[in-house]
């Protein structure tokens, strides 16, 4: 993933159907976490593996810190089984130019160049 970018991250839980659960997705970095839960996730069922879906907008990109982050999923089913997966490792990836750009905004500095 690159900071500054609008990623999906989809993790696949085999075994599990998780349309039912309450699912928390957690990002750490040593330092901070983020818990993402609720409206966040897409959640679907097919074939004996739950994927869930998460899209990230540029500006929350840039909230993530450079380098290795640490993702685990937790969940809780409606008879109050708990379940966590092990972690993955996910790479963030800096970029040079540091702010959020737009379709718009690519156009506006285009003309500005020509004047």
């Amino acid at each position: 993933m690159y900071q500054g970018t609008t990623p999906t991250l989809v993790l696949t839980i085999a075994g599990h159907d998780l349309t039912d659960a309450n699912v928390f997705v957690t990002l750490e970095n040593g330092k901070k976490q983020w818990t993402l839960e609720g409206d966040r996730l897409t959640i679907a069922y097919a074939e004996g593996s739950s994927t869930i879906t998460i899209s990230f907008s540029q500006e929350e990109t840039f909230r993530l810190p450079t380098g290795t982050m640490k993702c685990q999923v937790r969940w809780v089913t409606s008879d109050n089984a708990a379940y966590v997966t092990d972690t993955v490792n996910l790479s963030v990836n800096g970029v040079l130019l540091q702010k959020v750009i737009t379709y718009e905004n690519a156009e506006e500095e285009e003309e500005q160049d020509a004047e």
